[in-house]
């Protein structure tokens, strides 16, 4: 079926036709006036109206042609009209025979002569008309093709970075509209479109890694990212664009000041094109979300431009930027069918956008899913505890596997169980008092909810952590809309799961290995290290809320006769239970510390001297309650020398707050002396 040419084309063609005929009838007019020989009165004005008909009438029409293939005016118009001429021609002497017939000045029988010559003129020209709309089709086509194609390679490489298509297309319309409100020829601004849509097309050419990096980039890594843009210059500089495209792809990093890169252009030596895709980007940069950030405010990206005009940006194209982007925004939000770079395409029906959609958004997916599974790889390399590991890796995981709430299962080796050790979301802290059997279990996992109540958790997903053929645990996922998780998820998670294996057993091992280095092994109480860790945090937190934190040095009396007389097992025996009795008498909000040797540090939150001093008056009736075993037949009572100090008034500092309590404990030993080696003498039952 052949297609209707659109109104403005029908338009084009009865004003050139008009203006043709006005002029052609002008000129004949005037050459005609008083003229009495046939040669002169017909022939000469008829041939000379002939000509300023074709040139005036193949003229328009070839511009217009040239205009839009983007081709040269002589080119098209002594390819498709010049070969023409004789038609036109011949045709006015056809008029000039039937003029002259009508005026009775020839033969009528010349009519019968000329009817022939006059279909086959009107032939070939019928002819050479549609041979030129269909070639001008094809080329409209092959142009539609040629720039759909470019257009949707370059939106597959920008979904690789979770760019949008629409995403890219408003970039575009803002280049454009920016293009525009400084004079940029038409052209050219075809030229800036099709730039936009393939800037980064040079990304290809940097590692996944170093775009999926959450943190900042070594200079080797940066000088790799440098090289996009000649990059994509060069992937480019072998298609035949109508309008420049590479050198504004290989200029859109330069800077104003002349420090951007690759070239160090500086100021009007930076394509007019290229600055305008600068500020551009910058803005789409900064107010698009990104994997490892989200998408930043509209004021503070206008705030950005403006610290950067002059420095980085074009200043001129800043402030007209700003000043237009509402424009922008509301022509783009309104706009029916958003242009792109290729000229003359048509918009997709419903089902293939949809369909275009989902494709750019597996290609985003799967991309997602490397970066993912690579961040989650980094950690392998990082002393990263359970909670660090498990952050880091429910934050890769939700951008693929959606979740309301996702939790962490580990293997308890001595009951079997499954015991939650991290949980995040929806009703975190119920399900972090979780322990089960199974895997089932937890998939049909619901915290306490009301009787009758919509169950919080619809949907789950649920996998092993294996590590050396052993369960150490289950990563587990939870939604609260039914029918949540597809085949894919669910293949996405396991194959997460796989490389968590790993990562949550060497969280596992560094937390025994921290806890162990600040345990005292003895006791089971933590060490000197651990408390001077512990005491720190506290002493600011105790000047933040203004309250008070007492440290209460305690010392074995006669520690030493103990490991004399009894032996050195029965010392660690008896350093072992007053642990434990220190232990049992403070309160989970305190802290009981081995110091070293046979002394003890015990930290009392929101205590003043007072009530540390009825605290330690409870801890040392309780070691003296004990009758301590040291040997077969021999047992003794143990006692204990204190000593208090009160943040902030006895120190300020963890060296002061000690310091005055070993002072303090000193003269209590001191007052003690005797009594105390009294209590520690052997004794038998019978005494």
């Amino acid at each position: 079926m052949r297609e209707r040419n659109p109104w403005y084309r029908t338009a084009f063609s009865m004003a050139t036709l008009a203006l043709a005929m006005q002029a052609a009838g002008q000129v004949f007019t005037l050459l005609r006036a008083g003229q009495d020989s046939v040669a002169q009165a017909l022939v000469v004005p008829i041939g000379a109206a002939a000509l300023v008909y074709f040139v005036i009438n193949t003229a328009l029409v070839a511009a217009a042609i040239a205009f839009s293939t983007s081709q040269t005016f002589s080119r098209v118009w002594r390819e498709s009209f010049l070969w023409s001429a004789p038609s036109y021609f011949m045709g006015a002497g056809c008029a000039a025979l039937v003029d002259l017939v009508l005026e009775g000045q020839t033969d009528p029988l010349w009519i019968v002569l000329i009817v022939v010559p006059a279909v086959l003129t009107h032939r070939s020209y019928r002819l050479f008309i549609e041979r030129i709309e269909k070639e001008q089709t094809e080329v409209r086509r092959a142009s539609a093709v040629q720039f759909a194609t470019i257009e949707a390679l370059a939106l597959a490489i920008e979904a690789r970075d979770c760019t949008s298509p629409m995403q890219v297309r408003k970039m575009q319309a803002y280049a454009v509209g920016l293009a525009r409100a400084v004079g940029m020829p038409e052209d050219e601004i075809l030229g800036l479109q099709t730039a936009t849509l393939l800037h980064d097309i040079g990304n290809l050419a940097v590692p996944e890694h170093i775009f999926s990096k959450p943190g900042p980039l070594t200079f080797e890594e940066f000088q790799k990212v440098k090289t996009h843009p000649l990059v994509g210059a060069e992937i480019l500089k072998d298609v035949p664009f109508p309008y420049p495209v590479g050198s504004l792809i290989a200029a859109h990093h330069e800077h104003w000041d002349g420090k951007g890169y690759p070239q160090g252009l500086k100021g009007e030596q930076i394509p007019l094109g290229a600055r305008i895709l600068a500020v551009v980007d910058s803005y789409a940069a900064m107010t698009s979300h990104r994997p490892h950030r989200p998408a930043r405010p509209y004021h503070e990206a206008l705030a950005t431009l403006r610290q950067t005009a002059g420095s980085i940006l074009d200043p001129r194209l800043v402030e007209i930027f700003i000043n237009a982007l509402p424009m922008l925004d509301f022509q783009f939000a309104n706009a029916r069918a958003p242009r792109t770079a290729a000229p003359g395409l048509e918009v997709a029906d419903a089902t293939t956008g949809r369909a275009a959609a989902s494709a750019f958004e597996d290609i985003a997916g799967a991309h997602q899913e490397a970066r993912a599974l690579y961040q989650i790889a980094q950690a392998l390399g990082s002393s990263l505890g359970i909670g660090e590991s498990m952050g880091l890796i429910a934050d890769s995981l939700k951008e693929l596997v959606p979740f309301s709430c996702s939790a962490l299962f580990l293997a308890n080796e001595e009951t079997g169980r499954f015991e939650c050790r991290w949980a995040v979301g929806l009703h975190q802290q119920a399900v972090r008092q979780v322990s089960v059997e199974s895997v089932g279990e937890i998939e049909r996992l619901q915290p306490d909810e009301e009787p009758g109540g919509t169950p919080a958790f619809q949907s789950s997903l649920a996998v092993r952590l294996v590590f050396n053929e052993a369960v150490i645990g289950v990563l587990a996922v939870f939604h609260g809309d039914p029918d949540a998780y597809s085949p894919d998820h669910r293949r996405i998670f396991q194959r997460v799961a796989e490389h968590a294996s790993l990562v949550i057993r060497n969280s596992v091992v560094f937390e025994r290995t921290q806890q162990d280095s600040y345990t005292d092994q003895l006791t089971q109480l933590p060490n000197r290290r651990y408390m001077l860790l512990y005491l720190t945090q506290q002493m600011a937190r105790a000047q933040q809320h203004q309250s008070k934190l007492a440290v209460v040095l305690l010392d074995l009396n006669d520690f030493k006769e103990i490991n004399d007389t009894l032996g050195h097992q029965a010392g660690d025996r008896a350093l072992h239970e007053v642990a434990t009795v220190l232990r049992s008498m403070v309160r989970s909000y305190d802290l009981c510390v081995r110091y070293g040797g046979d002394e003890f540090v015990v930290i009392l939150w929101e205590c003043d001297a007072e009530q540390a001093e009825q605290r330690l008056r409870q801890m040392e009736g309780a070691v003296a309650a004990m009758f301590f075993e040291g040997g077969p037949g021999q047992s003794l009572r143990l006692s204990l020398s204190a000593g208090v100090a009160v943040f902030p008034e006895d120190g300020e500092t963890y060296d002061e707050l000690l310091a005055m309590a070993d002072c303090r404990m000193y003269k209590h030993k001191a007052g003690q002396k005797a009594l105390a080696s009294g209590q520690c003498r052997v004794a038998t039952p019978q005494q």
